[in-house]
């Protein structure tokens, strides 16, 4: 067995593993850490269905915070279109280019199975901004 690290994770400090495990210990805490580190059998060159999960959890750790740096992101440019709109008096709601991000986003998936997924997601997304623009609306009124 040898040990294969994650990148873009923090690693578990002082790790060690037992030749005969599929799993290291973070001699720090005592704490197993294998959504930080992947056990893979050098021999066969294949990982476990275990490992496989932690991976792919690994995975959407690293997605999830992508996704909450680019929320904050989004809601800040929010924040400056409604002070635009305040200032134009101009409606939070414009549905014709709701209508239009809509179709040209999902047009861009790559996966057709998922675009009813996205357009949940998007439209979900959509109604967030608008509930944040109509909080600092009223905050200004």
């Amino acid at each position: 067995l040898f040990l294969v690290r994650l990148t873009g994770l923090e690693p578990a400090r002082r790790e060690a593993t037992d030749p005969k495990s599929v799993v290291s210990a973070d001699f720090t805490t005592g704490a197993f850490s294998p959504a930080y580190y992947t056990m893979i059998r050098a021999d066969r060159g294949i990982m476990t269905d275990m490992d496989k999960l932690e991976e792919n959890r690994a995975v959407i750790n690293k997605v999830d915070l992508e996704l909450v740096r680019l929320f904050e992101r989004r809601m800040h440019a929010v924040k400056e279109i409604i002070a635009y709109k305040m200032e134009h008096d101009l409606p939070i709601r414009d549905s014709g280019r709701e209508a239009a991000i809509m179709k040209k986003n999902s047009s861009m998936l790559e996966d057709p199975e998922l675009e009813p997924f996205f357009r949940e997601w998007y439209a979900k997304t959509i109604e967030v901004s608008k509930a944040y623009q109509q909080m600092i609306k009223g905050k200004d009124e």
